[in-house]
């Protein structure tokens, strides 16, 4: 789902820096990937996630860091599962707004 920040304009969304993606923290990161879902998820029909290498930044920079091998790729119909998938074989935790939008779908 993080993924999905690309689609958005940098001009709108951008923080102090042009490169930033500050704006789409607010409220809160979960919140705001959990209106994205709800927004746009009706417009995929899958998803895919590269996980050839798994980036590890030094200071939480976006540029600055080392590339882990994984030698995976994930795909499938659904979203959440495949985002889930993707944490599960990069040794991630599972962040919270997928937890959450798996509930709210179950209903």
């Amino acid at each position: 789902m993080k993924n999905l920040y690309g689609l958005f304009p940098r001009e709108k969304y951008k923080a102090r820096s042009a490169s930033s993606r500050g704006q789409l923290h607010r409220p809160s990161v979960s919140l705001v990937l959990q209106d994205v879902y709800y927004t746009l998820e009706h417009f995929f029909a899958e998803g895919v996630v590269d996980c050839t290498e798994k980036f590890i930044s030094r200071d939480w920079q976006p540029d600055r860091g080392d590339g882990v091998p994984i030698g995976q790729v994930i795909y499938g119909d659904d979203l959440l599962a495949v985002d889930r998938t993707a944490c599960q074989v990069g040794q991630e935790d599972v962040p919270d707004y997928i937890t959450v939008l798996e509930h709210q779908r179950q209903g």
